[in-house]
């Protein structure tokens, strides 16, 4: 699987470009970038448009890359940088205006201590295949310098001990991918009512394999909030689905989990 960086046009260097730092550019997600100068129907064709390059990286990505430019990455000075999530739960940092090998890559799987992506057949998810890992876009806080990344990993205990679905807030240096802020925190709750992951009718879990993020994480106002819902399964309606609203503040190691929201009970499973 590859990640193909498209230059605004063959011959304008990236620095022209806007940063994205967010899904669809901004909180709104309407997907505008309405600080475009460059690009017109007319100059966006087959002669001075198209890719200049890919770089390859481990797992399908299914969050938006994120664009930052000038950032100043320790013994390796500045550079445009394009972040890249995929669903073998790897963060890559991209020269974006070259091919070259990652400024930084991390990994937050550790097989030998059976530490590996979600199965999609665990999370019975007919979208995402063959395995789970990074799916929302994570999101920049330029304030802090901070990428923050949800992932997702299963945790093989032995023939003896259940097997633990995980989600953890990841919140990374956008210099050289280490983490900071004490992370990663481990993203818990429990609220009451039916669903994946409960204990009969009266309590339900985010931790259960069928919970998963939307499409990215929120920044709004010093915290980074996240939606969780439940997949449906194949038997049952979509609408069955229910939600978390989660949030973390950046400098904190505090997962707080805000609401859940239920459907309607004629359509609860």
């Amino acid at each position: 699987m590859r990640i193909y960086c498209l230059p605004a046009m063959l011959v304008l260097p990236l620095a022209a470009q806007v940063n994205v730092l967010t899904y669809q550019y901004d909180n709104t997600r309407d997907g505008a970038n309405t600080h475009e100068t460059v690009l017109t129907p007319l100059n966006v064709n087959a002669t001075s448009f198209g890719k200049l390059f890919s770089h390859p990286v481990d797992g399908f990505i299914y969050g938006q890359p994120l664009y930052l430019a000038n950032v100043d990455i320790p013994d390796r000075g500045r550079h445009n940088v394009v972040y890249v999530a995929t669903e073998h739960d790897s963060v890559y940092a991209f020269d974006a205006d070259q091919a070259a090998e990652p400024l930084w890559h991390v990994n937050f799987l550790n097989e030998k201590a059976g530490v590996t992506t979600i199965p999609a057949d665990d999370a019975r998810c007919p979208f995402i295949r063959p395995e789970i890992g990074i799916t929302p876009t994570p999101v920049i806080d330029l304030q802090t310098g901070t990428l923050y990344v949800l992932a997702r990993t299963k945790e093989s205990r032995g023939a003896l001990s259940a097997d633990r679905y995980v989600q953890k807030l990841h919140a990374l240096a956008i210099t050289t991918g280490a983490e900071k802020f004490g992370g990663p925190v481990e993203i818990k709750a429990s609220m009451k009512g039916r669903g994946a992951g409960g204990s009969g009718s009266t309590q339900t879990s985010l931790s259960a394999p069928t919970r998963c993020a939307a499409a990215g994480c929120c920044p709004v106002e010093a915290s980074m909030k996240g939606f969780f819902h439940r997949l449906f399964r194949r038997a049952e309606p979509v609408l069955t689905a229910a939600g978390y609203l989660a949030d973390r503040r950046n400098d904190s190691a505090v997962i707080a989990p805000r609401f859940r929201v239920f459907p309607p009970p004629a359509l609860a499973s």
